[in-house]
């Protein structure tokens, strides 16, 4: 699976199982992880979720 654009390399590198859910095609990265500290969900592909 290639990082979209914009997630930094610490970001994928950080990544867990338990954040992706795959019913919902989303990966969940905490806000802890980002300067606004909000929640992202960020959309899986296709080829994600294959």
């Amino acid at each position: 699976m290639a990082a979209p654009p914009g997630l930094q390399q610490r970001n994928v590198l950080r990544l867990r199982w338990s954040r992706v859910n795959l019913d919902g095609r989303t990966l969940l990265l905490p806000g802890s992880e980002f300067k606004n500290k909000q929640d992202f969900a960020l959309p899986l592909s296709d080829e994600a979720v294959a």
